[in-house]
């Protein structure tokens, strides 16, 4: 028997067959589910496919990054270079996550979950930086403290919803649920390393800075 069709890898466990007719798809799947598909699949022809998608993905999102860090620097000046170069290492994070890990489909709701992730980090990124600039008059190290101190419960909560719809999403098999799913468990991880970790690294390293002119402000 001869079956014409495609053959696409995902990843090293996952290889999606496709076929030119509903009947070789059912005498396909029949083989499969009775285990009998003792052949070697050969490459016939192939066909180069190119798409821009993935570049005005890339472009865009890297638009709202650069957006995001003038934003930042604009709001917090000295502070806001924290957030940058938090932004910039949750990037290069996620692009390797990427790499390795891999996203089960890159569709509009992969991209939703993208999206979704980047908000979070950027919510409880200003929420604790206006946390911090609320405390005039002390020294920035009090401020600092005390602004990333009550950020810490809801950042918690919130993260932690995130991660479990993300979860829930991702083990139902359709193609709108399991890539948002996906992308928001990733991003969801992302962003709580990046608000509660990276942002209290970063502004530990502004801080020299900012310490001499902070407690003056009233």
């Amino acid at each position: 028997v001869t079956l014409t069709g495609a053959v696409q890898r995902v990843n090293d466990s996952t290889l999606y067959l496709y076929s030119y007719s509903m009947t070789d798809a059912k005498e396909l799947a029949s083989f499969v589910n009775a285990g009998n598909l003792g052949a070697e699949l050969n490459l016939a022809d192939s066909e180069e496919q190119q798409s821009l998608g993935g570049l005005f993905l890339a472009i865009g999102l890297a638009l709202v990054v650069v957006a995001l860090c003038v934003f930042y620097v604009v709001r917090y000046k000295t502070l806001g270079w924290a957030a940058v170069l938090s932004q910039l290492f949750t990037l290069v994070i996620a692009t390797i996550v990427a790499g390795l890990i891999h996203f089960e489909i890159l569709n509009v709701f992969a991209i939703v979950g993208l999206l979704a992730g980047l908000a979070l980090q950027t919510y409880f990124t200003v929420y604790a930086f206006d946390n911090i600039n609320g405390y005039e008059g002390s020294t920035f190290a009090s401020a600092k403290y005390k602004g990333f101190a009550n950020s810490n419960k809801r950042n918690l909560i919130v993260h932690g919803i995130a991660l479990v719809v993300g979860i829930i999403l991702w083990v139902i098999p359709t193609a709108v649920t399991a890539p948002l799913g996906n992308a928001l468990v990733y991003l969801a991880i992302l962003s709580f390393v990046g608000t509660m970790g990276l942002n209290r690294l970063f502004a530990s390293i502004v801080e020299p800075f900012i310490e001499g002119s902070y407690a003056k402000r009233k």
